[in-house]
């Protein structure tokens, strides 16, 4: 029976200073929770970004003592960012980065990603990371060949994203599982709120006192005068600041034009660019970068147009266009080289694009609600280490957010309150006094009451010198490993099956090719295929993969269907095999 590294491992999580409060608190919050025997089955929790979800995310199941868990993200994104967290070669493995578990049995993480996975790989398993969209469907092949007891714990990342029919489903495949819902806000995307009761919030406020996340500025742009342009009918208008102030609270349309006048976009490009010469000044850091939204795709194309226009680097991200996917890896992969000074997004709230030197949010785009835009200032939040001056600037036009035509704020706790209404602008306390003026407002935190926690500091990390020359080499590896410096990476068992049949291929089209080079058969002729198919080449890979599947006693195609132990088997035999199918083919 497969040990239950959960219930028996001792985790170092009260004490540890290198664990965020709100980890080692939303850790206390759900272990009191489930221990209640008239416990609700589905809760929340809401901590903003920056603050250590997904550590909270590797822990909670220790102190539910569970025996399988099931994380789901979202997206792809942050499936493989959650991932990174499980993976014991990975410089962001939760367990050890922390020394929450600080020696063998870790717990063993498989990821369903696609095809290439099997049963026996998840009943091997303690955690399986996967996106909902791998659970999605009435016939989907993981939920219907489970059984309902297969989890008991499942733990939902950025749940505000939650699609009905497909987290409904996999509720009621898993009956009895415990449930725990993470977001940033406690709204979800469509409007309804986050599923599940929630049993902890860790304020923004005190993030920002405890230099988990950014402080915060908001430049507000203040025009005396304001051209727009009515969407229905084509016009353009000018308003004076009364009527601005009237037609922004009473007509969503108005608002959506604000961002689409063509003086107002410029203004908010022009005012983001300054606040990022700002942000790079006092930080003597050019790697600072602007993130904009955009309300479709023509405004998106003309908001990129403008910044190109005033001579910086910019790409955008989207997600309702085909190929998103791949070209939305190659804009993040020039955001992380540092090769862009804006990106601009579209129909996406950026989850995924989690880079610290997003400082500047520039607001093109209307929000309806305060969720999504409190998602969307997210991204400028994250702290950048050893930075001389840690703060996030949201740039937005006074007509376009206004914190009163937003419902849910009564959604979030006070002390969130508090600070959003400090950040926004009330149109009553906005005083306009020159075109396109900018009204800085930064909420101070010790305005916002809460209870306080203890503070825990870091302790401090030394490095030994060691003079190796006094051993042998056997002997200086040794010492390598007792000081630290060399480590032995725990393998995990998805990790061994997945290289062991990636080993399996490669090495199956070295060996064709040796096998013909040995006999002096062209690669391209058709002398060894009786049907002519298949060329020489194709034709000895193909017969020394049928000839592993018969050495395994599996059909063909079967490949991703091995067991860690028939993949290893198969490796290990691999030469003799390959010296068989040689043998035939020279008969």
């Amino acid at each position: 029976m497969k040990e239950k590294i959960f219930e028996k491992a001792k985790p170092y999580i009260k004490g540890n200073k290198k664990l965020r409060d709100p980890q080692v608190e939303g850790y206390t919050e759900a272990t009191k929770h489930f221990v209640k025997k008239d416990a609700v089955r589905e809760v929340g929790m809401i901590l903003p970004v920056g603050c250590g979800k997904s550590g909270l995310i590797a822990i909670i199941p220790f102190g539910v003592k569970a025996s399988r868990a099931l994380v789901v993200a979202p997206n792809r994104a942050i499936r493989d960012e959650l991932k990174n967290n499980f993976y014991p070669s990975h410089e962001k493995y939760f367990y050890k980065k922390c020394d929450v578990l600080t020696e063998e049995p870790f717990p063993e993480m498989t990821p369903i990603e696609g095809a290439r996975i099997n049963r026996s790989l998840l009943d091997e398993s303690d955690v399986v990371v996967t996106n909902i969209g791998q659970l999605q469907g009435k016939e989907n092949k993981w939920l219907n060949s489970l059984p309902d007891d297969y989890f008991d714990i499942i733990l939902f990342d950025e749940a505000h994203h939650n699609p009905a029919d497909s987290w409904v489903r996999v509720l009621d495949k898993f009956p009895k599982a415990k449930i725990v819902n993470f977001s940033a806000t406690p709204r979800r995307a469509d409007g309804q709120i986050m599923s599940g009761k929630i049993i902890y919030h860790y304020p923004i406020f005190k993030a920002i006192d405890k230099g988990y996340i950014k402080k915060m500025r908001a430049w507000v742009l203040n025009p005396d005068m304001l051209e727009y342009v009515d969407t229905r009918t084509g016009k353009q208008y000018r308003l004076t600041l009364n009527e601005i102030r009237e037609k922004a609270t009473n007509d969503s349309a108005f608002r959506r034009s604000i961002g689409q006048s063509e003086k107002t976009l410029n203004s908010i490009v022009d005012a983001s660019i300054q606040a990022l010469k700002q942000v790079r000044k006092n930080t003597s850091d050019d790697n600072h970068k602007i993130i904009a939204a955009a309300q479709n795709f023509s405004h998106c194309h003309d908001i990129v147009r403008a910044y190109q226009e005033r001579g910086l680097r910019v790409d955008f991200v989207h997600s309702k266009k085909e190929g998103a996917s791949k070209e939305n890896d190659r804009v993040k992969k020039k955001l992380d080289n540092h090769e862009l000074d804006v990106i601009v997004q579209v129909n996406m709230l950026g989850e995924g694009f989690d880079h610290p030197y997003l400082s500047v949010a520039a607001v093109f785009k209307i929000f309806a609600n305060l969720s999504p835009f409190v998602q969307f200032v997210g991204r400028v939040m994250r702290v950048i280490q050893g930075s001389k001056d840690n703060t996030g600037i949201v740039v937005f036009h006074a007509g376009s957010n206004i914190a009163q035509v937003w419902t849910d704020f009564q959604d979030f706790s006070g002390a969130d309150q508090d600070y959003f209404k400090k950040l926004l602008p009330d149109p009553e306390e906005v005083i306009f006094t020159g075109d396109n003026e900018i009204v800085e407002r930064e909420p101070t935190t010790r305005t916002v009451t809460a209870h306080t926690f203890e503070i825990q500091h870091q302790g401090k990390v030394t490095l030994k010198e060691d003079d190796l020359l006094r051993h042998t080499e056997r002997k200086a590896l040794e010492r390598l490993r007792e000081m630290g410096v060399i480590e032995q990476t725990h393998v995990t068992k998805f990790d061994k099956w997945n290289a062991n049949l990636k080993w399996i291929d490669s090495k199956a089209k070295t060996a064709a090719g040796k096998i013909l080079s040995e006999n002096g058969w062209s690669a391209v002729g058709y002398n060894l295929d009786k049907r002519k198919i298949h060329d020489n080449y194709v034709f000895v890979v193909s017969e020394i993969h049928r000839a592993i599947n018969n050495h395994i006693g599996k059909p063909s195609k079967s490949r991703k269907d091995y067991t860690i132990e028939e993949a290893e088997r198969a490796r290990k035999d691999f030469d003799h095999i390959v010296e068989d199918v040689a043998n035939k083919l020279q008969e």
